[in-house]
């Protein structure tokens, strides 16, 4: 009887499973952007940072004492992919690589730009352009442009040396873009990250990292100077002296008590710091004068949660998804806070929200599923996808 069996199904032949149709993203001709966390390879990091502000909240960092046994660099690979052989523009956002001259403020490590397995070319910070600031440490930085054939290639960040404030190797990066100048000039705000900002116009920025005692000067000359503050409390921020950014920005404060800016940042500085309790109610005045940034809500939320203060962590949520209903993010992380809390109901309906709306496009659908994956939950995001 099993000789039989095994004979029919044998006759049947293999079952023939239908072909599936790829559905591929709409993209501008000759513009490409890549996340750091789909990078095709890197030993920065062993998984990107959770980074709101970031696009899709997650960028690779990295902040190392030593080399890697062997001298071997610190590095970041790229696949890009141009339908036409052309120049294109390099951009990145992140942290801007270190100078070349030496008695220049060094608060990042200089870079190394390498395509295709080539030789790399150093990349300083006199060979690039700081066209804006995104984030608290992550800016867009367009680098000497690229000659390309049409087809794919391989584009690799490395670091080049330690950066010599304190000799860390420190590179951070969120994403990459490469344009050609027409593309870029056609291209509308959705088909670009969120936030960029080439520093065009009339007199194209360059932002200039200037040292801490430069900065310090010019605020005991002019006390108003609300940019000067800002300036060096990054600096600060980027070498990690958080509590002299909290002094810097408390003399800000006392100047604009409810500039959106300084709030931001002495918040971040806080939570960075350790004082978790100082830095939510930061975040409390921050969201009182910029209710409309809904990374606010994500962050102060995420870090509530993740110090055990779900309540709170609710709350933020809440205020954030009363400002916008729909949002992904917040409604993910609404069912994730009260997962923590054991209130299993109340998250599957959370949950359950969010995957209803995603499930109507196929674009919601991805963005669910990245969401879940960014916040440790894989299983969940595949689980989506098979749905959609």
């Amino acid at each position: 009887m099993l000789t039989v069996l095994a004979f029919q199904l044998c006759a049947a032949g293999p079952a023939v499973a239908a072909k599936l149709v790829p559905l591929f993203p709409d993209q501008r001709s000759g513009l490409t952007v890549v996340e750091a966390e789909d990078a095709l390879s890197t030993n920065m990091a062993s998984e990107p940072t959770l980074v709101y502000g970031c696009s899709g909240d997650r960028a690779l960092q990295c902040s190392r004492t030593s080399q890697l046994r062997g001298g071997e660099p610190y590095y970041v690979d790229f696949a890009v992919f141009v339908d036409a052989a052309g120049s294109y523009q390099l951009w990145y956002g992140g942290t801007p690589p270190g100078p070349r001259d030496q008695y220049a403020p060094s608060y990042f490590s200089p870079l190394t730009v390498a395509l295709d397995g080539g030789n790399p070319k150093p990349l300083y910070r006199e060979d690039v352009t700081v066209a804006a600031q995104y984030s608290p440490t992550y800016y867009w930085v367009k680098t000497p442009a690229l000659d390309l054939s049409a087809g794919a290639d391989i584009i690799r960040f490395a670091i080049a040396e330690p950066r010599r404030v304190d000799k860390r190797y420190v590179f951070n990066i969120d994403l990459v873009l490469l344009a050609t100048a027409d593309a870029l000039a056609a291209a509308t705000p959705d088909e670009l990250p969120p936030g960029f900002n080439t520093g065009g116009g009339a007199a194209p920025s360059d932002i200039q990292i200037r040292s801490l005692e430069d900065y310090q000067s010019f605020i005991a000359s002019s006390p108003t100077s609300l940019a000067a503050y800002a300036s060096l409390a990054d600096d600060y921020s980027l070498i990690g002296d958080y509590l002299n950014a909290l002094k810097t920005l408390s003399r800000a404060l006392v100047v604009a008590p409810d500039k959106p800016e300084f709030l931001l940042l002495s918040a971040k500085n806080r939570l960075w710091r350790g004082d978790v309790r100082e830095g939510l109610d930061m975040y409390r005045r921050y969201i009182a004068v910029r209710h409309d940034d809904i990374h606010a809500y994500e962050e102060a939320g995420k870090v509530a949660a993740w110090s055990g203060q779900y309540a709170e962590s609710e709350e933020f949520y809440r205020e954030g998804l009363a400002v916008f209903p729909a949002d992904l993010s917040l409604l993910v992380n609404l069912g994730l806070a009260q997962l923590w809390a054991s209130q299993g109901a109340d998250a599957q309906k959370s949950f359950g929200q969010a995957e209803a709306l995603a499930l109507t496009k196929p674009e919601l659908t991805l963005r669910l599923a990245s969401i879940y994956k960014a916040n440790g939950y894989p299983e969940k995001s595949i689980a989506l996808l098979d749905q959609g």
